[in-house]
């Protein structure tokens, strides 16, 4: 059989994929655990940490400027450090799935997924001097382009790499576990062009449904 052809049966990358797969799905719960509630935002928006991530303007994290929304940072802080970790799963999962489909598509989608956590981390590194320089009582209108530049180099990176591990799940047929990595490629996009809260909020379920699929798939694969 050929490279594009030739399924990966390897135990021991299907066992990555799978360890990696739970990591994932339990620090994402772990984080969505720590995620503030109750917080005032700004119309479309439903995940606290999506609509600090997006931010555009300074009006867009008004709800978390100010000395009363001191709380809230610091709980913000708490949820980032969680999030030092949870790249290095997701990018697990994403580039042992992607070695398993075997296709050349599958190598550009996990040199993707080796790229992701240094792009994650970098998100949060301008994420903590945002919050810092509101700290601080200071504008951060200097740091949101890069904050933009940062987030959306993120969920680019994710979003090619799902959809290209998609692609090569759908030439073999496995067409209902592609959709989500595929609908979370489109959502990706429209949520960048578009700005629109709720775009993004169909971005970031839809990218965590897609990696819940890569786990089944690791678990398919052992079967």
């Amino acid at each position: 059989m050929t490279y594009d052809e030739k399924p990966v049966r390897g135990k021991g990358l299907r066992g990555l994929q799978i360890a990696a797969g739970l990591a994932t799905l339990l620090l994402a719960g772990i984080i969505a655990v720590l995620s503030p509630t109750s917080v005032q935002l700004q119309e479309g928006w439903i995940t606290p940490v999506l609509a600090y991530e997006l931010a555009r303007t300074e009006a867009d994290l008004a709800f978390m400027a100010g000395p009363e929304h001191q709380g809230l940072r610091n709980a913000f802080a708490a949820m980032q450090r969680i999030d030092m970790v949870f790249p290095f799963a997701y990018s697990a999962l994403l580039v042992t799935a992607a070695l398993g489909t075997r296709t050349r598509m599958g190598l550009v989608a996990a040199g993707l997924g080796f790229v992701t956590p240094l792009l994650d981390l970098y998100e949060n590194r301008v994420m903590a001097e945002v919050s810092t320089t509101l700290d601080q009582g200071l504008s951060i209108t200097l740091l949101l382009p890069t904050l933009f530049v940062a987030t959306w180099a993120k969920w680019g990176a994710i979003a090619v790499g799902l959809v290209l591990i998609s692609m090569a799940w759908t030439r073999r047929g496995d067409r209902l576990l592609a959709a989500p990595g595929l609908l979370a490629g489109a959502a990706t996009g429209a949520a960048f062009a578009s700005g629109v809260p709720l775009v993004a909020e169909a971005m970031g379920a839809s990218v965590v449904l897609a990696f819940v699929m890569l786990f089944v798939d690791g678990l398919r694969r052992t079967s």
